[in-house]
């Protein structure tokens, strides 16, 4: 329970810090984007809890609920190594894609 805890803290976190430092002319939609996306994904396993550990029984839900978890934070290897590039490719459609919020008048 503690692993799960961590993952689905430490998830949003990178992924929110991430976005804000990488995107900064889009920080308020990265923000409700992530929000929104942490808030469905909690009511989902809330919802859908029970059945889970009623067909795999508590141990083999939560184990495959934590190894997700455990997966999902560690992306931040692949950023590392890839992030650098990724970002530097997608520099050109991120100008255009502030230059065309600024003209439309919804960036802040």
């Amino acid at each position: 329970m503690g692993l799960i805890g961590y993952c689905i803290a430490m998830g949003a976190h990178l992924s929110l810090s991430y976005c804000i430092d990488t995107y900064t002319d889009f920080g308020a939609d990265v923000v409700v984007a992530t929000m929104c996306i942490r808030n469905t994904m909690g009511f989902a396993i809330g919802y859908g809890i029970t059945p889970w550990t009623e067909n795999l029984g508590y141990q083999n839900a939560f184990l495959i609920a934590a190894a997700a978890g455990l997966l999902q934070v560690l992306i931040f290897l692949i950023m590392v190594k890839w992030g650098p590039q990724i970002r530097e490719r997608s520099t050109d459609r991120y100008r255009r894609d502030v230059d065309r919020a600024t003209e439309l008048g919804i960036t802040h």
